[in-house]
């Protein structure tokens, strides 16, 4: 019973936090301020501007995102990320990623699909030019392979070339790969499209 009614809780809290990303001059800091204001990030979303002005956030920032949270319905968003299967972790949840919560200003949000795993702390990034030479493919290959084999994570971009070269020999090592990508992680916004296939290849051999 606690548990469900923790669940809940969270779930309508969680909501709020998808809301404020969706206003995109609502950046780390100012979300810092938001969230050491207000009691909750619900309290913080219907804020009045009066209110976010003494939370911190400059005035015309405070005008716009007075205007623009009536188009931003969190219901809908919500029941978006469910129809594409997107999670959402937060920078206050605990499987938050260590090494990225170190950075300067970390995202408050982030969208996946997937799992999270406490192994890829050990995790190496790969990245690499889009027109490989046929030297780079066999380099690639043979380095990525040890390192899976070896039980690290490998990080790439989903992009073609190098990426999709790193991506694709941890997946076929029985590895553990994790694509960042610049675009949208719905199934219409990843990018190149021609590795949607691959996007769902890294998610289904647990990635």
């Amino acid at each position: 019973m606690c548990y469900a009614l923790r669940v809940t809780y969270f779930m309508s809290d969680l909501k709020y936090w998808i809301a404020i990303n969706h206003f995109q001059k609502f950046g780390p800091a100012r979300f810092k301020k938001l969230k050491n204001y207000f009691s909750n990030l619900k309290h913080a979303f219907e804020a009045s501007i009066g209110e976010l002005i003494q939370a911190g956030i400059e005035q015309n920032i405070a005008e716009e995102f007075a205007i623009e949270k009536n188009k931003i319905n969190p219901d809908k968003i919500i029941e978006k990320l469910n129809n594409e299967n997107i999670k959402v972790v937060t920078s206050d949840d605990n499987f938050y990623p260590k090494l990225l919560s170190e950075i300067h200003k970390p995202p408050f949000l982030l969208y996946y699909k997937g799992n999270f795993k406490q192994k890829d702390e050990f995790s190496l990034a790969v990245v690499g030019t889009r027109k490989h030479t046929h030297y780079g493919k066999q380099a690639t290959e043979h380095i990525v392979r040890d390192l899976t084999l070896n039980g690290l994570t490998i990080v790439s971009g989903l992009a073609l070339g190098i990426d999709t070269i790193a991506h694709l020999t941890t997946v076929n090592a029985g590895g553990r790969t994790i694509a960042v990508l610049g675009s949208g992680i719905d199934n219409q916004s990843i990018y190149p499209s021609v590795n949607r296939y691959l996007a769902d290849k890294i998610i289904d051999s647990g990635g």
